[in-house]
């Protein structure tokens, strides 16, 4: 036989033991392609949307009157003398200023509407009722909220109490009004959070990035990841607003 005839049937010899070796396996393999798909399905069907949402500021130069600050309208976002961006994100991102978005907002209740698969976070009109809280009492746990349409009763921590009449719940340390109710035959469920203010202030600073893209420029970033879109461009427009409020009251002081 010719040496090469030889070295060639080893070779194949040994091609097949490796394939026979791999395919002994081959369960394993499938098993962890399976495993890794479904996981990754399970994980996107059952995990919260995080959206980030974001604006850009435009340092304007100050007009050479200074009482023009008395009469600007508020579509001006920032008028005022040209100095280093970060003097103006220090004061954009100034506790006072969270601090007032968390009260226009009422930042310190979060609703949840719990589905079936997943509970997400609603905000402002999404939430067919309005809470109310009297007292600073914390709920981090949770306030379960179930409204039935077809006998008008709410449950509430386990207690049933029927609406009557009206769509109005009342009791120590809160009252919640119903705007809409469900059909007859639904009922929908609610987990209803309530922070601290200096909890909420602090998770609100934690969330918001104000920056400038570029060290010498006129232009500052503002940016914000959260769970609800329309509860992202609140607070973005909220804190605009309110810094630019409080530099036209600076300016007008100055004046």
């Amino acid at each position: 036989m010719n040496p090469t005839d030889n070295f060639i049937e080893d070779q194949n010899n040994n091609l097949i033991k490796e394939f026979k070796y791999y395919i002994f396996f081959w369960p394993w393999f499938l098993f962890s392609i399976i495993f890794f798909v479904l996981g990754s399905l399970i994980y996107l069907r059952y995990s919260s949307n995080l959206f980030s949402s974001s604006a850009t500021l435009q340092v304007k130069d100050a007009k050479s009157d200074p009482s023009s600050f008395l009469t600007q309208s508020a579509g001006a976002m920032f008028n005022f003398n040209r100095v280093k961006l970060d003097n103006h994100i220090s004061q954009i991102v100034s506790k006072s200023n969270f601090s007032k978005v968390v009260d226009l907002l009422d930042l310190q209740t979060q609703v949840y509407s719990i589905g079936r698969i997943k509970s997400s976070l609603i905000f402002d009109d999404q939430i067919p009722f309005k809470i109310n809280f009297v007292s600073n009492k914390v709920y981090n746990n949770g306030i379960t909220l179930i409204i039935e349409g077809s006998n008008k009763t709410i449950e509430f921590n386990a207690k049933k109490y029927n609406l009557g009449d009206g769509n109005f719940f009342e009791c120590e340390d809160f009252n919640i009004e119903i705007f809409e109710l469900p059909y007859q035959n639904e009922k929908i469920e609610f987990l209803i959070t309530r922070k601290s203010h200096v909890s909420a202030v602090n998770a609100l600073a934690s969330s918001v990035l104000v920056s400038a893209p570029v060290e010498e420029g006129d232009n500052i970033d503002i940016s914000i990841k959260g769970l609800n879109i329309n509860r992202n461009e609140a607070i973005i427009n909220t804190l605009i607003d309110v810094a630019h409020n409080d530099q036209l009251k600076e300016k007008r002081e100055i004046y």
